[in-house]
């Protein structure tokens, strides 16, 4: 049986020309300021030979050509057919024959920016795609494209970094996959507070009208921004945490999430 092409086209606004390139990969604005990072460090920096500014200036022009090339490497569309695996980054697609395919590997590198490695017999090709959570129309494209390819390849693919589950719509990842999940309070949340879950900690806001008290165990129902929404999770008793904060159990002052 021969399966459909399955395409999946980031470029959401159907641009056309050089901004279907620019708006395809998601990261103009950082293109951009990447590229007047590097303008500014030939223009002017060199007149500075101080040897502090020598070495910021490497610093500076070594992340602004990382973004820069980040930016080239950007996936504008990805396609699956019976036999083949399609990648745009440019204005052409590179094919990629399925049974040539060792692995595929799925990586969240941080803010949305996710890297997509094909590994070959011989070679490997690495690609990047920007897919942050606050951009969720983008956002929910990259989950269907993982969900598809975790179907259709699914002894070939690999996830690292991302916190994935399934939901009735297909996969969330991120801080979305923290919806139902539980923990313990262990900064009073009135309504704002702090709680922990498995190794991580999270700002949390209890459900409005109620507080949690330290050492309750929570679960949490919903998101906002970047904060939890959490409730107390009956039948669960409550958890003698004072000899915990005591003997420095969780370490330092917590860090927001």
């Amino acid at each position: 049986m021969t399966i459909e092409k399955k395409t999946f086209d980031f470029n959401l606004k159907g641009k056309k020309g050089i901004a279907e390139i620019i708006y395809g990969k998601g990261s103009a604005e950082e293109f951009f300021v990447s590229i007047l990072g590097i303008s500014f460090a030939f223009l002017v920096l060199p007149w500075i030979m101080e040897w502090k500014l020598v070495f910021f200036r490497f610093l500076f022009l070594l992340l602004m050509v990382f973004d820069v090339f980040g930016f080239y490497k950007s996936i504008i569309r990805l396609s699956l057919d019976h036999n083949n695996l399609y990648i745009r980054i440019w204005k052409t697609e590179k094919a990629f024959r399925i049974d040539d395919i060792k692995q595929i590997k799925v990586s969240c590198i941080g803010s949305g920016w996710i890297t997509v490695t094909v590994k070959l017999e011989s070679a490997a090709k690495h690609y990047f795609l920007n897919a942050p959570n606050f951009e969720k129309e983008r956002h929910r494209l990259f989950l269907d494209m993982v969900d598809y390819l975790e179907k259709r390849l699914s002894a070939k693919i690999r996830i690292r970094g991302l916190k994935l589950r399934k939901g009735e719509d297909g996969p969330v990842c991120g801080i979305q996959a923290m919806i139902q999940k539980t923990g313990i309070v262990i900064e009073k949340c009135d309504p704002e507070g702090k709680v922990r879950i498995g190794n991580e900690f999270w700002t949390a806001l209890a459900m409005e009208g109620t507080e949690i008290d330290i050492g309750e165990q929570i679960i949490v129902r919903d998101i906002k921004g970047m904060k939890l929404i959490v409730e107390k999770h009956l039948g669960e008793q409550k958890e003698d945490t004072s000899s915990e904060r005591r003997n420095g159990k969780w370490g330092h002052p917590l860090k927001e999430t």
